[in-house]
């Protein structure tokens, strides 16, 4: 993976002269965060050629050795950090091949919180200048902000590695290299629907989203757990139906021992009064990944006690309620906005068509979500109370 720099941190870290530092590029995905917690943080880069990376790290307040990791040339780069102090932030550069990520920062995930907020957005792909001016918003306002889960669609094209770069890392470089990141995927993403069996030569993976992010489980969905909060990650784009690896692991997990809220977050939406909640004469909807999320995920939903279901795909912010779950279509984030009603929905509560994200927080007593435009604007708040099944 390649790595970002932010070449306007100070010049003289690790005793780099202004000229050397004016000299340096970076990498060209990177470095951004995954798995974070109390005691751990991966930061990962991508190059489209092999490069060396060297990572150097300490505590941000000064207290701590620096210390220092060191990999070969490769065009991905995982540095899996662990043993780390719980609620503490902590500064990092990248360098390597004359690269350089310039210095960056990321927060560990605090043991037992009381209270914290995690943030939810998708659809960022096709208009950079937008997901630049979204990503920097959250960046400028939302530093205590504990992760991000995305719902999907971060380039247009997955299989094309030049817009991964240009459509989704880069506009977001220092958001990306600040909040880590827990990933849904997207149609656009280009992956193949998951099979039990190792594809033939010619069904190979062409997204470079498997080779680019480094994720929990078998990578297309995963669980989460953290305090007060368990954290679904679906891939609507594989089949859901009862019989199938996914459904089943699904319901497995809906079945176990859960923390006080359960967030299940993919890209389809079920309850959507933009396009792609569209239906056929008959009433059924037109795609099959938003049918199957209406058949066979929202039951399981209402019988287990699904508090807060995050969605993407329409581009447009949109709240609805059925039997007990709250639907959130969160798919503002730079994609080309969608008009609203343009199919029915009558669970609808709240629908705008804007640029935005969700911020959520999370206490003993209650989930509250806050939806925020791109010019700092609340367009919607609701409170999710803990689920009684």
């Amino acid at each position: 993976m390649r790595v970002l720099s932010n070449l306007c941190v100070c010049a003289l870290f690790s005793g780099i002269a202004v000229s050397e530092l004016a000299a340096a590029t970076e990498y060209d995905c990177g470095p951004f965060l995954l798995q974070p917690g109390p005691a751990a943080m991966t930061i990962v880069v991508d190059h489209a050629e092999p490069v060396a990376a060297t990572l150097t790290w300490q505590r941000a307040d000064g207290k701590g050795k620096r210390v220092t990791a060191t990999h070969d040339a490769d065009r991905h780069h995982i540095f899996a950090l662990d043993g780390l102090k719980p609620d503490t932030r902590y500064t990092y550069r990248l360098q390597g091949s004359g690269l350089d990520s310039g210095e960056r920062e990321f927060h560990t995930l605090p043991e037992s919180p009381a209270a914290y907020r995690f943030l939810a957005l998708g659809d960022v792909r096709s208009l950079p200048d937008v997901w630049h001016k979204v990503s920097q918003r959250i960046y400028e306002n939302e530093s205590d902000a504990l992760f991000i889960v995305g719902t999907g669609d971060y380039p247009a094209d997955g299989s094309q590695y030049d817009q991964w770069i240009d459509q989704f890392f880069d506009p977001a470089r220092d958001l990306l290299g600040r909040i880590p990141l827990w990933p849904a995927i997207g149609n656009h993403e280009r992956t193949r629907q998951f099979v039990t069996v190792p594809p033939t030569p010619e069904q190979a993976e062409r997204s470079h989203y498997f080779s680019l992010f480094e994720l929990p489980g078998n990578e297309h969905w995963y669980r989460v757990d953290y305090q007060y909060l368990t954290l679904l990650i679906i891939d609507s784009n594989s089949q859901l139906a009862p019989g199938f690896e996914q459904y089943e692991w699904l319901h497995e997990q809906l079945r176990s021992s859960r923390n006080r809220y359960t967030v299940a977050a993919f890209h389809h939406a079920p309850l959507t009064s933009g396009p792609h909640g569209r239906r056929q004469p008959d009433g059924t909807p037109r795609e099959w990944p938003v049918d199957q999320g209406q058949r066979f995920l929202m039951p399981l939903f209402e019988m287990y006690g699904v508090d807060l279901v995050l969605n993407g795909h329409d581009h447009i912010y949109e709240r609805s309620a059925k039997d007990g779950v709250t639907y959130v279509v969160t798919g503002g984030g730079g994609a080309p906005l969608y008009q609203i009603n343009s199919a029915e929905n009558r669970y609808q509560q709240v629908a705008k068509s804007t640029n935005h994200y969700l911020a959520i927080d999370v206490t003993a007593a209650k989930m509250e979500a806050t939806a925020i435009d791109a010019e700092g604007e609340i367009i919607d708040q609701f409170v999710e109370p803990p689920a009684t099944v």
